[in-house]
């Protein structure tokens, strides 16, 4: 509820809603005489700085992925900002941790809203969460630049001024059930999913990749989000016998889940959408890991033909020396790229509704090796998934390299 609340114009104090006539034209006459100061940080964005938000945790069962995509980020932000910046501006990025809770993200995202200081969110983790704070997002202008996120509703013509990086949930779970059926040639295929919008998109997708096929899901198990409590899960898949179980979920219930699985007498192979973070899984499964397929939304961090790739490497170095490279932050290091293009393509004057007509405007996009291509009715850049091998030492291959399974 709006109260009367005290303001203060050069030095004289009132209560709103009081009767000032006087004084308010008065003031009023100062206020159209002395405009604004030029490089004030409206809409995030002043002749100094531009300011990106991201909605993301970073900590809990979830976190780890939050955290990669800030990290990817920093460090193509610190690299753009060593080299001058942008037209001379330098590029900031603050994190909030929406907890993974879509309530929480609408609270923090009004807040961003309402100040008044970011430019732009980026880089924001969660469909569920994303679900809950777009319409915070398009009711303020401000443009969602590469949320981390396949669903549909993120692509769809009302999602607004959202413009999409990674291939979409649809593409990633066409391309898991084509891997185990098509070319490893098993038939019985079950879900382990997160139980919210997220779970149910890839879970969906994984149904209808089937039906092309004509071949049905066996079994099912979900997990509420932000927690490992999958053992009933667990029980449902391990009853199923399935030849293989499509992790649409994170890497902490992931690997719970896996654990007790094989303690349950299941023997199977398994194959983790791009939301599954290899080295968390590999640091939480241990051996129950090995052998684990990965889809993956961007290109491999360790391509030495990829010229993007060695930029990535050496700009995380620089920015953060103790992190440790992979497909997460290489996924934010991307985001981060592109935000950098939309923002030359801006203009010397940049505003928040000029950074969205310049991503609106992005066609091919060359970051060295790898084209993101937008276009008419097209708002995602990449469109190809890869598919990785964990091996025994915690390393991806791609899955072709050697036999698959566990």
């Amino acid at each position: 509820m709006l109260r009367p609340r005290t303001v203060s114009h050069f030095g004289i104090a009132h209560e709103t809603g009081c009767p000032m006539r006087a004084v308010s034209f008065l003031l009023l006459m100062l206020v159209l005489a002395c405009p604004p100061t030029p490089g004030r940080a409206a809409g995030g964005i002043d002749r100094d700085s531009v300011r990106f938000a991201q909605l993301a945790t970073t900590e809990g069962p979830s976190g780890d992925m939050g955290a990669d995509i800030r990290d990817g980020l920093l460090a193509a932000f610190d690299e753009v900002n060593r080299a001058g910046g942008v037209r001379g501006r330098k590029l900031l990025l603050d994190t909030f941790d929406d907890h993974y809770e879509p309530g929480r993200a609408i609270v923090l995202a009004r807040d961003v809203a309402e100040g008044d200081t970011h430019a732009a969110f980026i880089g924001q983790v969660g469909t569920a969460t994303l679900k809950a704070v777009l319409p915070v997002a398009n009711r303020s202008g401000m443009p969602m630049i590469a949320p981390f996120t396949g669903a549909d509703f993120a692509r769809a013509e009302t999602a607004g001024r959202v413009l999409n990086l990674r291939p979409s949930y649809d593409q990633e779970t066409e391309a898991a059930v084509a891997e185990l059926v098509d070319r490893i040639g098993l038939k019985r295929i079950a879900v382990f999913y997160q139980d919210d919008y997220f779970g149910a998109a890839g879970r969906d997708g994984v149904i209808r990749a089937l039906a092309r096929r004509d071949l049905e899901m066996v079994a099912e198990g979900r997990y509420t989000r932000n927690t490992v409590a999958v053992k009933v899960a667990a029980l449902m898949l391990a009853d199923a016998a399935p030849d293989a179980v499509i992790l649409v979920a994170s890497a902490g219930p992931a690997a719970r889940m896996m654990g007790i699985a094989r303690e349950l007498g299941l023997e199977t192979r398994y194959l983790a959408l791009s939301t599954v973070d290899p080295a968390t899984l590999a640091a939480e499964a241990g051996a129950d890991a090995a052998g684990t397929l990965f889809c993956e939304a961007v290109p491999s961090p360790f391509d030495t033909d990829l010229p993007v790739a060695a930029d990535y490497r050496a700009a995380l170095k620089a920015a953060l020396p103790e992190a440790t490279p992979g497909f997460g932050s290489f996924e934010g290091y991307l985001s981060g790229r592109l935000a950098i293009e939309a923002l030359r393509e801006a203009g010397a004057e940049p505003t928040r509704d000029k950074l969205a007509e310049a991503l609106d405007r992005l066609g091919d996009i060359d970051l060295g090796g790898l084209v993101l291509r937008f276009g008419p009715g097209d708002r995602q850049g990449l469109d190809a998934v890869g598919i990785y091998r964990l091996t025994g030492d915690g390393t991806l291959v791609p899955a072709g390299t050697a036999p698959s399974g566990t």
